[in-house]
């Protein structure tokens, strides 16, 4: 059908083909638009059953409305009568693709897959909707960054699906020759059984065959014929998929057997298989640790020497502050006095001086000007920490400002005059 015109889209390359029909790639003209196009074969244009089948995929993304199923924008009829559906096309690989090229898929990647696909499955059950027909080449794996994974996850093909409103779906026959009316690797026991009644649990049963598989690179049942796998869905107990892959987790294997028990009553719902899928201890039980939580009780537990480095450490500031106030007292000053003499000294109130003479005195580290050799005043009621800044303050004043007039500080005349050869100190 390459350059076939159908309506305004234009074929240009095939896609692939089922047992109904066949898929193929077209653009919408003049918009450029691409689309993916199913056509229903013509074999079964004159089945009024066949043709409810292949629509059940535009009533099925009507009704639910969920981005995980196949958008479908229009349908027509094609000159030789075969229907065909207009979809949007799809950028990624399915899921058969993949497991053709890794065999089996990594535990995260496996588990992310199953619980987008069953949300899913519980949004088409909540409209009375069951696939009946998972299975990884119906499961599209579309590139979308929306997702932490960078890629979604699109169910396929609700052409065999039974709809609560439709009463040709309940009928089950099996698959035949270019009837896709199952696939007997992933259906159900009562499925198997032709049941009138199948229910979300089948789907159930489904999704834990096609997650087995993602896990240990096979299916649970494996013959040569299709007999043979029907009749081991229904009499055969599953494997454990720990006997192929030792790595699973225990939740995880366990999960799975229950998805496959043979009473649908006995598996879970739907909900709870996406619940147990989006838990992220998916290596319980290769990390066997609990997390660690510092409470009352885990810090009584602690020996009682490692307590003591921080005693230790406590008394370093207390020693310090000690010796600092004990040598203050030592030594009769402050740390404001030490800090800053010059100004104390300046300021200080000056009692009755005398004069002594000072001779000059020769210290070896330290050259000391003979112009500070003058005679100083002693002030006795000043501390001898402020005598010994008082006689370089007036020489300072002249090395700083030498242009600056000084007067000097004439002593009151003593009382008593001073004795020949001796010095008079009030």
């Amino acid at each position: 059908m390459f350059g076939t015109r159908v309506g305004p889209y234009r074929i240009t390359q095939p896609l692939g083909e089922g047992g109904m029909g066949a898929v193929y790639e077209a653009v919408q003209e003049p918009l450029g638009r691409r689309v993916a196009i199913k056509v229903l074969r013509a074999a079964f244009v004159d089945s009024p059953e066949a043709l409810a089948r292949f629509f059940n995929e535009a009533r099925a993304v009507h009704l639910v409305e969920h981005p995980g199923l196949v958008q479908v924008s229009d349908f027509g009829q094609l000159p030789d009568g075969s229907p065909y559906l207009v979809m949007e096309l799809l950028q990624g690989e399915t899921l058969a693709s993949r497991l053709r090229q890794r065999k089996r898929l990594p535990l995260d990647q496996a588990l992310r897959i199953t619980q987008q696909l069953a949300a899913i499955l519980i949004a088409t059950h909540a409209h009375g909707i069951v696939h009946r027909d998972i299975k990884p080449s119906n499961v599209m794996l579309v590139p979308d960054s929306a997702f932490p994974s960078g890629e979604r996850v699109k169910l396929l093909d609700f052409g065999i699906a039974k709809m609560s409103a439709d009463p040709a779906s309940s009928a089950q026959p099996l698959t035949r020759t270019g009837v896709a009316m199952g696939t007997p690797r992933y259906m159900s026991p009562e499925q198997c059984l032709g049941a009138a009644q199948v229910d979300s649990k089948s789907d159930v049963y489904s999704l834990g065959v096609l997650l087995f598989e993602m896990l240990s690179g096979r299916p649970p049942f494996v013959a040569e014929a299709e007999l043979g796998l029907l009749h081991m869905h229904i009499q055969v107990p599953p494997p454990s998929v720990s006997e192929f892959v030792s790595a699973v987790p225990v939740r995880i294997a366990a999960l799975v057997e229950k998805m496959l028990r043979k009473e649908r009553a006995a598996r879970p719902e739907m909900a709870e298989v996406a619940a147990a899928c989006g838990q992220n201890d998916h290596d319980a039980t290769q990390l066997n640790a609990r997390p660690f939580h510092l409470t009352h009780v885990s810090l009584s537990r602690l020996p009682r020497r490692s307590k003591l480095p921080w005693a230790a450490l406590m008394l370093v500031p207390l020693a310090t502050a000690g010796l600092f106030l004990s040598r203050s007292r030592f030594f009769g000053e402050s740390p404001q006095r030490t800090a800053n003499p010059v100004p104390q000294a300046a300021t200080a109130v000056r009692a009755e001086p005398s004069t002594v003479a000072v001779p000059p005195v020769a210290v070896p580290d330290l050259a000391v000007p003979n112009d500070l050799a003058a005679p100083v005043k002693v002030d006795a009621s000043v501390s001898p920490s402020r005598r010994r800044a008082e006689p370089i303050v007036p020489q300072l004043r002249n090395r700083l400002a030498p242009d600056a007039t000084v007067e000097p500080v004439k002593p009151p005349p003593p009382k008593n005059p001073p004795r020949s050869g001796g010095v008079y100190v009030d």
